[in-house]
């Protein structure tokens, strides 16, 4: 019953169980038996250890190609890119006051233009009067 148990255990709390129930065995000739009869389970091949391992080994290996480099490495790649980075935004800011020209030119708004004017109004003195009097 027990020894048998013992080769077919995959849970570690079982298998503790059963090995507690061998040690605590008063009767000395029983106790022996048990521990003749009783085999250790071996090491399937996939058990958790090995896929434990195999997966940190992984978790490993997928962190090592994420890095970027050494520090110095990770600046002068920064540094170099800084100039065209700038060149974008400079371009993005051009294309963003032509887009609001061409808005103006032909009274095409959408909603966030006209909640974005509607706040400018609000921040001048003299219209902010005017409303809370009508």
């Amino acid at each position: 019953m027990i020894s048998n148990g013992l080769e077919n255990l995959d849970d570690i709390n079982n298998i503790l169980a059963v090995i507690d129930t061998i040690l605590l065995e008063t009767d000395y000739d029983i106790f022996l038996n048990l521990l003749k009869e009783s085999k250790f389970p071996r090491k399937p091949r996939g058990d958790a250890e090995s896929r434990i391992r195999k997966k940190a080994a992984e978790k490993f290996n997928n962190l090592k190609k994420k890095t970027y480099g050494y520090k110095s490495e990770i600046e002068q790649n920064i540094l170099e890119k800084k100039d065209n980075v700038l060149l974008v935004i400079e371009i993005c800011e051009e294309l963003r006051k032509r887009i609001d020209i061409f808005k103006a030119e032909f009274n095409l708004y959408t909603f966030p233009d006209i909640q974005k004017m509607a706040l400018e109004l609000i921040k001048k003195p003299d219209i902010c009067r005017e409303i809370k009097s009508s």
